[in-house]
This record gives C-alpha cells, structure tokens and sequence, in this order.
C-alpha cells in the first residue's frame, strides 16, 4: 500500500458538560434621599438623580421632615411679646400721660408703702422695757437690739450641795460662776480615770497588772495564790476542820463527811422501821431509878424518853 497518498484526519470528540454557577442572588431595590438628590438601586446599578424638590441654600427657621428627609422649608414669624396692662395711665385727657401708679396691697403685714418718693419698704421695731432698737434694717445700718440690766433685776444664786461652787451675785459686773470643788485626787482607779472633781472620764488598763491586789481567807476559808507568783490567780476554798473524813449511821441513813465538814454522800443503810417505843429496865447504881420508856420514829432517831 502506498502511504504516501494517506492524510491526517480529526476526530470528533465529545465533551462531557460543565456545570455552571448560578448567579448570585440581587439585593432588594431601594431609594433614599441625599441632599437635593435621591440615591436609586434597582437591583444592579445605583444612579443619583436631582429631587423633585430641591432646597435651596439658606438659613431657615422651619423645615418638614417627612419619613426622616428633609421635603420642605419655611420662615416663621418673628415672635413678639405684648405685655398685660398692669398699670393705669391715669390720663386726664389733656394730651399728658403722668407716670403709671402701682397699688400697694392693703394688707395688714404689706411693709411696702407708697412714700414722696416712690415706693418704700420699711422694717418697723418698737422698743421694749429695758430693750433698745438701733438702726434700720440695711446693710450699711443693720437693726442693733440690746438690752441694758437695770440695777437690782440680777439673778442671784447660792451652792445646795458643797461639791458646788458658785461664785458671783449674777450681775453685769459679777456674772454668776458655777463649778465644782476639787475633791479627790485624780488618778487611775483600777482601770478607771478619775479627774479631781470625781468624775470618771475614761477606762485605762492599769499597767497590766491584776485588779484584785490579795486575797485573804477567814474563818472556814482558805485563800491561796496560784503561780506564777503576782499573776493575780487566787484560788479559794473551805479549809480543814479538823473533821476525819469518814461515815457515820444516823437513824437508818449512812451519811459521809469530808475533812472540811462537808456532806459527800447520803445512803439508806436500814428499811424503814415500824414507829414505837421499848422498855429500858432501871439503873441499879441509880437510886430510886425506875427505867425508862425510849420512844423512836419510822428513821430509828430516839424522839422522847420518859420515866416509869
């Protein structure tokens, strides 16, 4: 075969299919105000456009907002103020106007008045018996009240106690002068400060040291310091009676004594007994002794003892 009369020839070739993105989602369209412009957006583009309404440059003294823009302004009137008549003019209808008059109220406590001069307002002060009244009011000649003690009106006063001293008979040149008499010398009292009139005028711990300076035992107390010595420890007690510690069968009880008289312990020793009496026969070394009859009670304590 003869290769040489061959050609190239292509072959189709099928491409699988490529995905395509979707587009992205558009926002919303909205329209908002910018000065004398409004601001578009349909979704793709934005375009600025002149308000309908435009404002011109100014100053103002009214301006409409309408859902948060500008759409409108204005002037206001200028204000003005007519005051209430509050006086008369008193005019005569001659052509000339007198100055206005003011009322002055009647009443009883008003201290303004209407004076030659216009209006005045005075502070009225009587003086008294014994009380005198300078001035009148104001700041550079301010009200001066004093009063001046007459001649026998001072106040006299005398000690109802000796601790109390009083000096001066209560007149202007000797004022009367209340005080107190020293009367102890002043110091700490076991914790206590004490001034010379025996006042307490405070708490101070006395150096540290006890409050109770000794303890001494009496008769059937025993006091003894405990150590360290001037620790200010006691301890205290009953002291020895010369008792010997020990137990003792009183009717039908037993009863137990320490050594300082104490009772430590009560028992029952018998059963109750039956309440009666028995014959004791004479003494033969006593003459004329005819025995006795010994009663006892339900404890066994001997109550009486009689002749027979």
């Amino acid at each position: 075969m003869d290769f040489t009369r061959c050609r190239a020839t292509h072959s189709p070739v099928t491409c699988p299919p490529v995905e395509q993105s979707a587009a992205p989602a558009c926002c919303r369209p909205f329209s908002v105000c910018v000065g004398n412009y409004t601001l578009t957006y349909d979704g793709t583009c934005c375009a600025l456009a002149p308000r309908r309404n435009r404002i011109p440059d100014g100053v103002y003294s009214a301006i409409q907002f309408q859902d948060g823009c500008v759409v409108g302004v204005g002037q206001l009137p200028v204000p003005s103020y007519t005051p209430a008549p509050c006086c008369n003019d008193g005019s005569d209808g001659s052509g000339s106007t007198p100055a206005p008059v003011v009322p002055v109220s009647p009443d009883a406590c008003n201290l303004t008045q209407m004076g030659p001069a216009g209006l005045q307002t005075l502070l009225n002060v009587a003086p008294g018996n014994g009380v005198s009244v300078q001035g009148c009011g104001t700041t550079g000649n301010p009200l001066r009240i004093s009063v001046s003690a007459s001649q026998g009106a001072a106040i006299s006063a005398v000690s109802g106690d000796p601790p109390i001293r009083v000096q001066g008979d209560g007149s202007s040149s000797a004022p009367l002068i209340i005080g107190m008499n020293p009367s102890v010398a002043p110091g700490n009292y076991g914790g206590l400060m004490v001034n010379q009139f025996g006042l307490v005028t405070g708490y101070q711990a006395d150096g540290g040291s006890p409050t109770v300076r000794a303890i001494v035992g009496t008769a059937g107390v025993n006091a003894q310091e405990q150590a360290p010595a001037g620790g200010g420890v006691y301890s205290v007690g009953l002291a020895d009676t010369g008792v010997n510690a020990a137990t003792w069968r009183l009717g039908r009880y037993d009863v137990a004594v320490n050594t300082r008289g104490q009772l430590t312990n009560v028992s029952q020793a018998v059963a109750p007994l039956t309440a009666g009496s028995f014959y004791s026969p004479p003494d033969p070394s006593v003459p004329g002794d005819t025995g006795k009859r010994i009663s006892y009670n339900a404890d066994g304590i001997i109550t009486g003892v009689q002749a027979v």
